[in-house]
């Protein structure tokens, strides 16, 4: 197995847990890393929950790896994953689209929280999901300099954050032949159909988007057939983008805690 390097809340206290049997894990979007969860494993409001944040391979600590066919990658986090007792999955952008296609060969999972990451459907309707921007293809672009880093920055709408994260840092840092592999994916139609997916699901499931999202056509989301949907309806955060969990933080904790809440008690 591929060990991925995973970091948790430290403020959790296993004694005061209310669901010590449930394990939350966060995948994170295309070229960052588990550091773009801070605001959620050192938020006070989580200490009785058990948060653990993984960085995907190729990405942060991880190693890398010699394939990230999506195949690949589904089976190296569905052995980190299964490792837990009980989970309820938070993934955003692509970390949204791997929860998702990990769904089915789960056994674990109990709760279902995506982030900015549309459903796709087969064939892969890349145009429908998201908005036409030229800017998309950098993310399933081997190389990129200088020019196109800040593009991509300026697209995900972390430009606008206080800094705290060195995002240029992390999309440097992550292998280039994992973006190269993830349009090859795109391309050849190694992706599920993520609508179906969620149309089978039995397990409470939320869709979370930034109102200015530049990425998301948040209507065709809307109109998804979702039976297990929480709420009956899908999350907008206002005055957010392409990530809420750390440009509307109040917000995105206080949903992301009633979600899981919500799962954990009924």
């Amino acid at each position: 197995m591929l060990s991925l390097s995973k970091v948790g809340n430290p403020l959790y206290n296993s004694v005061q847990s209310t669901m010590a049997s449930t394990t939350v894990v966060f995948l994170h979007g295309n070229s960052q890393s588990s550091v773009v969860w801070v605001n959620q494993l050192s938020s006070e409001l989580f200490s009785a929950m058990s948060l653990v944040a993984v960085d995907l391979p190729g990405h942060g600590n991880s190693p890398e790896h010699h394939s990230y066919a999506i195949p690949d990658l589904l089976k190296i986090l569905k052995e980190n994953i299964e490792v837990y007792e009980k989970v309820i999955l938070v993934g955003h952008s692509l970390g949204g689209h791997l929860a998702i296609e990990l769904l089915p060969s789960l056994t674990n999972c109990i709760g279902l929280f995506v982030i900015g990451a549309p459903p796709l459907k087969r064939p892969v309707n890349v145009m429908e999901a998201f908005k036409p921007d030229t800017r998309v293809g950098l993310l399933f672009q081997k190389d990129l300099g200088p020019d196109n880093i800040q593009s991509l920055i300026e697209m995900l709408g972390v430009d606008k954050l206080d800094g705290t994260i060195d995002f240029p840092k992390l999309i440097k840092g992550t292998k280039p032949e994992f973006r190269e592999a993830l349009g090859v994916a795109l391309a050849s139609g190694q992706l599920a159909d993520e609508t179906e997916i969620l149309s089978k699901a039995t397990i409470p499931i939320t869709l979370v988007f930034g109102a200015d999202d530049d990425l998301v056509n948040i209507e065709y989301v809307k109109q998804l057939f979702i039976p297990f949907l929480w709420k009956d309806q899908v999350q907008i955060i206002e005055n957010s983008a392409h990530v809420p969990q750390l440009d509307a933080t109040s917000a995105f904790n206080s949903l992301l805690f009633a979600f899981l809440n919500s799962v954990i008690n009924g």
